[in-house]
């Protein structure tokens, strides 16, 4: 049986609590890593470098031990500042 392990990962892993949209994207791309090419080093490097990015993405949300940032809220907001000229061209504000 060939089974995908991602799939698996947020199959096993959303019975439990539930992943957010940045656990589920970080996945995401580490799968396409494996489907973009058949040169196992570059796919090493890709998904080291998307390791690394996550290590910081992750150490920033942390930062504040009190209040530690929500990952689907730090995931929408980067969208927003990110892309709204891209998505949002009429200048609508988008709803909540």
């Amino acid at each position: 049986v060939d089974v995908d392990v991602h799939v698996s990962f947020e199959t096993m892993n959303n019975r439990g609590k539930p992943l957010s949209h940045l656990e589920l994207l970080k996945n995401r791309l580490i799968y396409l890593s494996t489907k973009i090419s058949n040169d196992e080093d570059e796919v090493k490097k890709l998904r080291l470098s998307t390791n690394e990015c996550w290590k910081t993405i992750y150490h920033q949300l942390g930062r504040n031990k009190d209040n530690p940032l929500d990952d689907d809220a730090f995931l929408l907001n980067h969208f927003i500042l990110y892309f709204d000229d891209v998505f949002n061209k009429d200048g609508d504000k988008y709803d909540d």
